[in-house]
């Protein structure tokens, strides 16, 4: 069985744009408050602006590439940014 992993993402149209707010959740720490504002206020996927970046419980084949990419990090961790059809995401393992 698969990994299930929850997890929070930031969609940008721009990969400049994603380089600058991962160094700002990189230089804040593991600050969930502070991702979920971020994806509140940034998020290109407006569905999820509401629900603040969360995509819920995904797996390995969830949201290609997210859910490889999530598949070696561990709680708390922040990667991007990751490039898919839809822009540049930056995501959270919680």
């Amino acid at each position: 069985m698969d990994r299930e992993m929850q997890v929070l993402e930031i969609l940008l149209d721009s990969e400049k744009q994603a380089i600058s707010l991962l160094q700002q959740l990189l230089a804040a720490g593991k600050n969930e408050k502070l991702f979920r504002k971020l994806a509140k206020t940034y998020s290109i996927r407006s569905g999820f602006r509401v629900r603040e970046g969360f995509l819920g419980t995904i797996r390995k084949q969830d949201y290609d590439p997210i859910g490889k990419s999530c598949m070696n990090m561990a709680k708390g961790d922040i990667m991007g940014p990751i490039k898919s059809k839809d822009g540049y995401s930056i995501v959270m393992l919680l």
